[in-house]
């Protein structure tokens, strides 16, 4: 077996996900007797709610962040032309 085959199933074996990403567990984890899935979720909507708006909410405002680098950009080359022109 290679490291990525024992990494993935290692990824997706049992409550691995759940320990690993509490933050997006949008309700309560209950033990089952699958086993194929022996962690099931219960949730209401207001929870799948709240995990999504506070995903949004760390993601940085990429639009903006773009913005700025693009005024960088342009400021570097105008620099630059200065530069060349002296």
């Amino acid at each position: 077996m290679t490291d990525n085959q024992e990494k993935f199933i290692q990824i997706t074996s049992k409550d691995f996900w759940f320990k690993n990403n509490p933050e997006k567990i949008a309700g309560i984890e209950i033990q089952t007797t699958s086993l194929h899935f022996p962690i099931q979720v219960k949730g209401t909507k207001k929870d799948v709610l709240n995990v999504i708006n506070a995903t949004i909410k760390k993601q940085p405002d990429r639009e903006k962040e773009a913005m700025a680098i693009a005024l960088a950009m342009q400021m570097k080359i105008k620099i630059l032309k200065l530069k060349s022109n002296a």
